[in-house]
Order: structure tokens, then C-alpha cells, then sequence
């Protein structure tokens, strides 16, 4: 138990470390949860790690969250065969769970020698899978951000004549202040998920994500 709360407590510090001083640069990815390319306000678990990989206008990312606290989520990001070994920094501290009113998380991105703070909400819009999430913030989210997510299946459905799995779908349509994006994200089981999207209707992107917990 010490040894995790001493992985978790240097895992943040680090992090911290790369928001205050690190370098920048564009990427898809604004924190470990999210939707396509904006956040929303759910955040990874306590002790609980996610691990993906995104490609997007032929760049290819690693990044790297963990939930070092109840509500509290850091992750790192770092461009693949790029000549700048640069990582950047997230942090996400969750405020309110959901209820009558949205779920609402605040939380930070270094980009370009600086940080872009945000605030996010998120919410379900009425019927079932279907949310709502809108935020705005700083710098790259000074001009708001918002997004629909809507579950296609509840549930993973198996064909028991070929044994392949139809995975758990969630169409997304956002807007992340500057372009339209959709896509699809698609959960296989709790551990992978696969997700395609379009940015700004016309480059293509795809990602790969595992998450465990210790």
C-alpha cells in the first residue's frame, strides 16, 4: 500500500513538473479521458492505468494516465518518431459527481511553453447513453468547447455462430473550438478500446487504448 501511494504521489509530481516547465506541442489528445480531441469530466479511477496510442494527420502519439487519487487523473503524452523528445503534461481533478446538475471537472494542459487551464461538464441529455459535455478555458479553450456522445449498443453483443464480439459503440459528434469532429469509439471489454474518427471533416485518425488496475 505504501509503495503504491509513493507510485502515485511521484507519478503526480512529475507530471506537474512537465506542466510547469515543459514544452509543448500540438496533439489529439487533451487528457487521458475524454471524448475525441476534448475532455469531458469523467476521470480515470484510483489506481487505475490507461495506456494508448493515436494517429492523426499521419503523427502518431503515446500517452500515458493514471488515477493517483479518488477524482484525481495525470497523464503524459509524447510524440512518436519525432526529432523533439517534448512531453507534455495533463492534470484533471474531478469537483462534482453527477446528479441533478452535470459532473464537473477542472483541469490543465501544457501546450507551446504555456498552460491552458479548463473547466467541463458532463451529462446525460434525457435518454439513456445519450450525453452532453461543454466546457471553456484558457487559451486553446478560450473559444468553449462542447460535445454529443450516444451509446449505439448497451451492451456487447456475441455472435454465437462465428464467436465475434460486436463491441460496445458510442457515436461522437464535438466541437473543440476550432473544427467539427465525429467518430466512433468502440469497447471491446473493459480493458480495450478502439476508437476512428474524422477531425475537422477531413483527416482521418484511429486510436488504441488499454486500461488495468493495479
Amino acid at each position: 500500500m505504501k509503495t503504491m501511494k509513493l507510485f502515485r504521489l511521484l507519478g503526480l509530481i512529475s507530471v506537474l513538473i512537465f506542466v510547469l516547465w515543459g514544452y509543448g506541442f500540438a496533439h489529439p489528445i487533451s487528457s487521458a479521458t475524454g471524448l475525441l480531441q476534448i475532455p469531458s469530466a469523467q476521470v480515470l479511477d484510483e489506481s487505475e492505468l490507461s495506456v494508448s496510442y493515436n494517429h492523426s494527420n499521419r503523427k502518431g502519439y503515446a500517452s500515458l494516465g493514471l488515477g493517483v487519487f479518488p477524482g484525481v487523473e495525470v497523464g503524459m503524452t509524447s510524440q512518436v518518431s519525432s526529432n523533439n523528445s517534448n512531453i507534455v503534461g495533463s492534470l484533471k481533478v474531478k469537483l462534482m459527481e453527477e446528479d441533478i446538475l452535470p459532473a464537473i471537472s477542472v483541469g490543465l494542459m501544457s501546450r507551446n511553453s504555456k498552460t491552458d487551464y479548463y473547466v467541463v461538464g458532463s451529462k446525460q441529455l434525457g435518454v439513456a447513453g445519450l450525453r452532453g459535455h461543454f466546457g471553456l478555458g484558457t487559451g486553446s479553450y478560450s473559444r468553449g468547447f462542447a460535445g454529443v456522445s450516444s451509446v449505439l449498443n448497451p451492451v456487447s453483443v456475441a455472435s454465437s455462430g462465428n464467436h465475434i464480439a460486436i463491441p460496445l459503440t458510442t457515436l461522437v459528434i464535438e466541437y473543440d473550438g476550432a473544427a467539427l469532429n465525429t467518430g466512433v469509439i468502440m469497447r471491446f471489454n473493459q480493458h480495450v478500446q478502439v476508437r476512428a474518427y474524422v477531425s475537422d471533416l477531413q483527416s482521418l485518425g484511429f486510436g488504441l487504448r488499454y486500461t488495468m488496475k493495479f
